[in-house]
């Protein structure tokens, strides 16, 4: 489990020098993916992890990602990027091809301000994120067929030895323990509210011990199928950012898909256009579909906790106290549900 106390420190550590720092350096590691002087190194966003896009000449671009510190080990990053390949291979679906070093390398690690840096090149895709509106529901049900897809794959795919990645249970999205941070740990939460989600997160624990966790309900799952990993283009609808991928129930892909907009008058219509589109590659199961209310509100609850580790993000910083107060309205409401 990641050191909580280097994590958060970590996060901070995106300031401006140190951005110029990745910058400069990239630009020195171009030409261990064959790229040459004619090439641009502009910061793209930070979040868990600093992206940045390569221009050349003819205009053409590639993606670098730098892997935050003290979150995935090297095992965990290569395990993603044979998912990334395997799916490629088998043209599954739309994702970015990833770019080895000219020796062959997917990982390329680096040392800046002290701190050990992975580096891997991936293909940038073109395209739009998807908006929320009525449109939304068209792209929904295409989000269900992707997602049915993926699933099929992940529980037919046979990993390789060494595979590893994270799991995504109670514990690690919302105990103390959390991997993203605590929820508990909001600022200014009246007692009030922080007894209410103290009830939801009892009842979110109770449930999840209870689903089942054999093979054909606990897959590898992408786990972060949100707007901001969707590309839509006139032909297909692409997914990026592996990184959070990991062990957990098929329900948590639609939850994660809803990221930041479970209170939205459209969730019902967006939660059935997705199952509709998931119905016609497999039939979703009874388990999935009773659980989706369930892991809406564990990821909610993730996010209060992610929103405490990232709060120089621009994300964070957006959504703030609307996003508890938006929380905490939900979890009275699934509180009255009878489960």
């Amino acid at each position: 489990m990641p050191n909580k106390l280097l994590f958060v420190a970590v996060l901070m550590l995106y300031s401006t020098s140190l951005l110029q720092a990745l910058q400069s350096t990239l630009v020195r590691y171009l030409p261990c993916w064959g790229m040459g002087a004619d090439c641009h190194v502009s910061l793209l966003s930070i979040s868990e992890n600093a992206t940045f896009m390569v221009t050349n000449a003819n205009d053409w671009h590639c993606i670098l990602r730098l892997y935050r510190p003290d979150y995935h080990n090297d095992t965990e990053i290569l395990s993603e990027l044979e998912w990334m390949l395997a799916l490629e291979k088998n043209s599954i679906i739309r994702i970015p091809h990833i770019y080895p070093t000219v020796y062959g390398e997917l990982l390329t690690i680096c040392e800046i301000a002290s701190i050990r840096w992975r580096i891997v090149c991936f293909e940038y895709l073109s395209g739009s994120t998807p908006s929320l509106n009525a449109a939304s529901l068209e792209w929904f049900e295409k989000l269900g067929i992707l997602t049915a897809q993926l699933h099929i794959q992940s529980y037919t795919w046979q990993k390789p030895l060494g595979f590893y990645r994270k799991h995504w249970t109670y514990e690690t999205m919302a105990s103390p323990q959390a991997y993203f941070g605590d929820w508990r740990q909001v600022r200014n939460l009246h007692s009030t509210a922080y007894r209410l989600l103290e009830r939801c997160d009892y009842l979110l624990k109770k449930r999840l011990y209870r689903l089942s966790r054999q093979r054909e309900n606990y897959i590898l799952l992408h786990a972060d199928l949100r707007t901001a990993n969707l590309l839509i283009d006139s032909e297909y609808l692409a997914v990026i950012d592996f990184d959070d991928c990991g062990f957990s129930w098929k329900a948590l892909d639609f939850a994660n898909a809803v990221s930041f907009m479970e209170d939205h008058p459209l969730m019902p219509e967006l939660q059935q256009a997705w199952l509709s589109g998931y119905a016609t590659v497999t039939y979703p199961s009874k388990e999935l579909i009773s659980s989706i209310e369930l892991f809406v509100m564990m990821r909610r609850m993730q996010l209060m906790g992610w929103i405490v580790t990232h709060a120089e993000t621009p994300t964070a910083q957006k959504l703030g106290e609307s996003h508890t107060l938006g929380t905490i309205n939900l979890a009275e409401n699934f509180l009255t549900k009878p489960f």
